[in-house]
């Protein structure tokens, strides 16, 4: 659950909010992993986003459902292009 995330006016639009919401969801899937859960989900969860915040969710979303989707036929990847393990739903 993310409960507040502030970046200072000199570091905005440089990419660090998309990063730091991407390790989020990285550590997400790596619990997920590790601890074998029987529901491969994960859900990162806003209390009360400001709209710059979700604006900022929205593409961070949208980057990762892009690389699960873009091309079926090659190795998954994740949106730096390092490998990304593909849970198969039973």
């Amino acid at each position: 659950r993310v409960c507040q995330a502030l970046i200072l006016p000199p570091y905005q639009r440089a990419g660090h909010g998309s990063k730091m919401l991407h390790a989020a969801h990285r550590y997400a899937d790596t619990y997920v992993e590790e601890y074998e859960s029987s529901i491969p989900i994960v859900e990162i969860n806003v209390e009360d986003p400001a709209p710059g915040f979700v604006a900022l969710r929205d593409y961070v979303d949208y980057q990762r459902f892009v690389s699960l989707v873009s091309d079926p036929d090659e190795k998954k990847k994740n949106y730096d292009g390092s490998a990304r393990k593909v849970i198969p739903f039973d």
